[in-house]
């Protein structure tokens, strides 16, 4: 490990001369990243500012964004880039707060199912006749992104949608979303620098408001009991930590209090001004995406790997595109894609330890297959211990039949109240069963329940010697109407 002081009124490109000279003066560059411990001012260390290109985004006449992306960059090529990530605290105090919360996540974070659950929370996006199109991309997403072993939650604060909790205590679940445990927190759709969204209902004349999550609320966060998310902010401005007092009545943003909350997440991804739609969706998915294939990583490795996948398109990205161009050009904007991609490169910062291990949901299961009525699987790294088996329903589904549809001029508090507890609950059978010499056979009930589309299982391995943390392993699999209609009684691939 190298300390290298900011010096006093130091440009941004001295600063990244210097930093450059050490890093390649390393044996091995490639494993290595950069914290910067500090925050913006005149003994602060400095940020990148560049051009907002977008005329759309300079809401609240922003000319310029921040970034830290620059220093990470060992050549003017994008694939030099090395890990980095911002702790940005102003005393020696907050900043041992900042990395003792850090070391006790790396350490002592506790097993359990919430290390492969991701959780989303999402605001409305307010977009007219795109809604729609947004929340059906947004649905697919979740499918096509998050596997089949993971469990994911979804809050959805918009007046008629099921996964509304109840209107008037939004920003209470929300809090409680936060703090219940999960690999990723995920908020979608609108942000400033001191919270996310409000939502609205009732007629116009009437309307009334709740917010869905202020910097201010964090004093109401419960105990995460040692179980913090990594938080992806795919929203505007909550990671402005340059922020100064000319800017608002709190020199904080969003992310920064997150970070500094004793309970609140490990590590913040969010945009430091403004941000487009199309880039959040790229971003969140490569994030997304690199978080759960390589949970062995660091964050900052995580995160660096994310920015580059942003310049390598592969079928979904062109799919994407492919549906924006049409909407670029109807709403004319300026930017072209890749210039909007390479924008939210830059934009996003990770606010957070780019060293910090992930609480990796452990191994996954191999050669998980349906055959004879039972679920089958190998676990290398387990020898000994039990399986929990769950059959679950499709994710915009649920276990109740009793879910209320909106209807014009309804209660439409009392139909979330109803709702919301249901909505999440997926699971139409659960089994359980040993691990022998690293396999499992599991029985599963026959038939199968009618609404059956998805297969999850957790692995533990057998209590440990005192001390040592109980090795886990995830698998999942897709059902088919095939393994349904036939009693469970066909082959299936491995699941991921």
């Amino acid at each position: 490990m190298t300390l290298l002081p900011a010096q006093p009124k130091e440009a941004c490109e001295s600063l990244r001369t210097r930093i450059q000279a050490v890093i390649t003066a390393r044996t091995a560059p490639d494993r290595t990243a950069i914290l910067l411990l500090g925050d913006v001012g005149e003994n602060g260390i400095p940020t990148f500012q560049f051009e907002q290109g977008e005329p759309s985004l300079l809401r609240g006449g922003e000319p310029t964004f921040a970034s830290d992306h620059p220093y990470a960059l060992l050549t003017e090529d994008e694939p030099s880039m090395v890990a980095i990530g911002r702790v940005p605290v102003a005393t020696d105090v907050e900043a041992l707060a900042v990395l003792a919360k850090i070391r006790r996540y790396e350490e002592d974070a506790p097993a359990g199912p919430w290390r492969h659950r991701v959780t989303y929370v999402a605001g409305e996006g307010h977009f007219g006749i795109f809604d729609t199109l947004l929340e059906q991309v947004f649905i697919r997403f979740v499918n096509e992104s998050v596997p089949p072993s993971y469990d994911v939650s979804v809050t959805y604060a918009k007046p008629d949608s099921k996964w509304c909790p109840p209107l008037t205590c939004v920003e209470r679940t929300t809090l409680e979303r936060l703090s219940e445990g999960s690999l990723l927190f995920n908020y979608v759709g609108h942000g400033h620098a001191e919270g996310v969204d409000t939502l609205r209902w009732g007629p116009k004349e009437e309307e009334r408001r709740a917010p869905i999550l202020r910097g201010s609320a964090l004093k109401d966060l419960p105990s995460c009991s040692g179980r913090h998310p990594i938080a992806l902010m795919t929203c505007c401005s909550t990671g402005w930590f340059d922020r100064s007092p000319d800017h608002g009545r709190d020199r904080d943003s969003l992310a920064e209090l997150m970070l500094e909350h004793p309970e609140g997440p490990v590590a913040i991804v969010a945009g430091t001004r403004p941000t487009h739609p199309y880039g959040n969706a790229v971003f969140q998915k490569e994030l997304t995406r690199m978080l759960i294939a390589h949970a062995d990583e660091t964050m900052g490795e995580i995160d660096r790997r994310a920015r580059l996948a942003m310049f390598d398109l592969d079928a979904r990205d062109r799919e994407l595109d492919a549906m924006v161009a049409p909407i670029a050009k109807l709403t004319k904007w300026k930017l072209s894609l890749e210039d909007l991609r390479l924008m939210h490169v830059r934009m996003y910062a990770l606010i957070g330890d780019p060293m910090m291990r992930i609480a990796s949901p452990g191994a996954k299961v191999e050669g998980l297959a349906i055959a004879e009525g039972h679920v089958t699987g190998r676990v290398p790294t387990i020898a000994t211990g039990t399986v929990e088996v769950l059959i679950e329903t499709a994710r915009d589904d649920c276990v109740s039949t009793d879910v209320q549809l909106a209807a014009p001029n309804d209660d439409a508090e009392a139909r979330a109240a109803h709702n919301y507890p249901l909505v999440n609950d997926r699971v139409l059978w659960r089994g359980q069963g040993d691990i022998r010499e690293g396999r499992f056979s599991i029985p599963l009930p026959s038939p199968l329940p009618g609404r059956s589309a998805m297969l999850r299982v957790r692995a533990t391995e057998a209590p440990p010697t005192v001390g040592a943390r109980a090795a886990e392993a995830i698998g999942g699999m897709r059902l088919t109407r095939r393994h349904v209609e036939s009693g469970s009684r066909t082959e299936s691939p491995s699941g991921s």
